[in-house]
């Protein structure tokens, strides 16, 4: 199970790395919950990016990012990170 928690033991460490790097150069410019538990966040990488997330308390049921790199996706590293701050 993915969780708030956990995602830095379970995320590829390179792209981990990655998303602190742009959580720590504040590249999520936004954050708004937008439905309960659902989440959004514009993140700037070589373009504004959108990332959702879904979450059941902490723990996280889904996620997505409209860039290219679904899979292995630095800015949603980005985004659990700040979410983490405020959870």
């Amino acid at each position: 199970m993915l969780t708030l928690d956990n995602f830095e033991e379970q995320i590829n460490k390179e792209i981990l790395q990655r998303g602190r790097s742009y959580f720590h150069n504040q590249a999520v410019i936004s954050l708004e919950e937008i439905n309960d538990n659902q989440w959004e966040a514009e993140v700037e990488g070589s373009e504004v990016y959108t990332v959702e997330v879904f979450l059941r308390d902490k723990e996280i049921i889904n996620y997505s990012c409209n860039c290219p790199y679904d899979e292995k996706n630095p800015r949603r590293s980005a985004l659990l990170e700040e979410l983490n701050k405020i959870k």
